[in-house]
């Protein structure tokens, strides 16, 4: 497992959000995907044809890293994890319904 530079045992440092139905600690100012990437996760998505896929540029454009975001307050979009600064109460998901891909 990947770690942060920062811990986030501070609670004074971190906001909290939801990834995958789960109540997690970011750290503000990281990416999505690098806090994905320091709880382990290591499936971002599925293809059409059933396989795992995850970041693989890491600035934003081979869209590997697609997730789907809920900010608060506004409907699911479908953001690249890489990308996408952690915000506090947002809900991500990552198998976002494959007609959004």
């Amino acid at each position: 497992m990947m770690r942060r530079i920062i811990p986030v045992e501070n609670g004074s440092l971190t906001i909290s959000l939801e990834l995958d139905g789960v109540r997690v600690q970011a750290i503000p100012g990281e990416s999505l995907a690098g806090m994905m990437f320091a709880r382990g996760v290591g499936i971002f998505r599925w293809t059409s044809g059933g396989k795992p896929r995850a970041p693989y540029c890491a600035m934003g454009t081979c869209f590997e890293c697609r997730v789907e975001v809920r900010r608060v307050g506004q409907e699911p979009v479908v953001a690249r994890a890489c990308m996408t600064p952690v915000e506090d109460g947002m809900v991500v998901n990552t198998v976002a319904p494959r007609e959004k891909l």
